[in-house]
């Protein structure tokens, strides 16, 4: 054969080799498709979609990481489930960028229903919102509640954000917004009170159900000793909802009542009532038992008599503690190293007050106070002695049938 004829041969090949290919090809992908279309598979689901992103977030190349991003940030709130239990399998970097995204999520989320709810104030609308019925039904009048109901959401945004969408992160929102609210009740009257913030933390804080960290709960209270709350409380132009809100806050078990019963002795609100039994029924021991007896004289109910005369009997030492110096007035018994204040020396004054008789008895000496009605330190005994004379006077005047055997 002579090269030309070589040369012309190939080229004939190469020609019926390309013209086949491609042909072949296409055949085989047709019937890849025919078996495709038999047998189809089933479309991801939404989670589905959502894992897929997530695990995109560790991925090594950066334009992954940020697609990834900008897909989970589209995301609908019925994910948030699926989107809460990726976080928990993820660590490191990738776990702080998706927190970082279910938080912006979470914002975009509330501020929609917030804005929704600012527009048209209807009732529809506010019951998509956790404290909704709890507000409603502290304030009582439903046309204020969802007037005012914004306002407290707005307020406070983040607490009720995690609040609404992630609860497991909510004791720690309360905990540092309650700390910056203690900073602000300075009481200073050049500036304002935040008392829509002082509303969120009480219907908040005021749920038991809501796990209160640390100095939270110290932290809400310090409100109480603010003299520009105590005239909201008095004359403010929703004071009769501050007072509903302190209520149901000074009635929650486990914080401290010492400040919580002053205030209801202060501004007379019956809640202190229920405080004050709760806190004598355990037994109290120092001053605290004293402010529960205060308060119960200062509401001045009936029923609460033969309580009160129960402890009569009480030597359980309210003043001075040991360790304590018995600092007095000069108003005070002398101060003398055996004089003490037991429960039943309040018990008694408080018996007498309740009966309206404070200064009927001849060994009752007792010293008013503006705050506390009466004061702590005058109302102990020097020795035994005095003690039982007074307290068997009371009881031959008012209780006979109390009288020792």
């Amino acid at each position: 054969m002579t090269p030309r004829f070589l040369i012309a041969f190939s080229l004939c090949l190469l020609t019926a080799f390309t013209s086949q290919g491609p042909q072949s090809a296409h055949a085989q992908q047709t019937t890849s498709t025919l078996s495709s279309a038999e047998t189809p598979t089933a479309p991801e689901s939404p989670n589905d979609q959502v894992l897929i992103h997530v695990n995109n977030l560790t991925s090594p190349q950066f334009t992954v990481r940020q697609a990834a991003s900008a897909a989970l940030l589209k995301q609908e709130e019925s994910q948030l489930p699926a989107l809460i239990a990726a976080r928990r399998s993820l660590n490191g970097e990738a776990a702080v960028r998706l927190s970082k995204l279910i938080d912006t999520l979470c914002t975009r989320w509330f501020d929609q229903h917030l804005k929704t709810l600012e527009t048209t104030p209807e009732k529809s609308y506010a019951i998509a919102f956790t404290d909704w019925t709890r507000f409603a039904d502290l304030v009582g009048d439903e046309h204020t509640a969802i007037r005012l109901f914004p306002e407290i959401l707005r307020a406070e945004r983040a607490l009720f954000t995690a609040r609404q969408y992630q609860p497991d992160t909510l004791p720690a929102v309360l905990e540092t917004r309650s700390k910056a609210f203690a900073e602000s009740c300075n009481g200073r009257q050049d500036q304002p009170f935040a008392v829509a913030t002082a509303m969120a933390l009480m219907l908040i804080a005021s749920d038991t159900d809501v796990r209160l960290l640390r100095a939270t709960s110290s932290s809400i209270s310090g409100c109480l000793d603010d003299p520009r709350f105590h005239t909201l409380v008095e004359h403010g132009v929703h004071f009769a909802l501050l007072q509903r809100l302190v209520s149901a806050w000074i009635q929650r078990p486990g914080i401290s009542p010492d400040r919580p019963l002053i205030f209801a002795m202060q501004h007379r609100l019956p809640a202190g009532r229920n405080v004050a039994l709760r806190v004598l029924q355990a037994a109290p021991r120092g001053p605290r038992g004293f402010y529960a007896l205060m308060c119960l004289a200062t509401l001045k109910n009936a029923e609460d008599l033969r309580f009160v005369e129960s402890l009569l009997d009480s030597k359980s030492i309210v003043w001075p503690l040991k360790g304590t110096p018995a600092a007095q007035g000069t108003d005070s018994p002398p101060n003398t190293p055996d004089y003490q204040v037991q429960l039943c020396d309040v018990a008694l004054i408080t018996a007498l007050h309740l009966r309206d008789a404070a200064m009927s008895l001849p060994d009752v000496q007792a010293v008013r106070s503006e705050t506390t009605l009466y004061r702590l330190d005058s109302l102990g005994y020097q020795d035994d002695v005095h003690r039982r004379r007074a307290l068997d006077a009371y009881r031959m005047r008012f209780a006979p049938t109390q009288m020792p055997q």
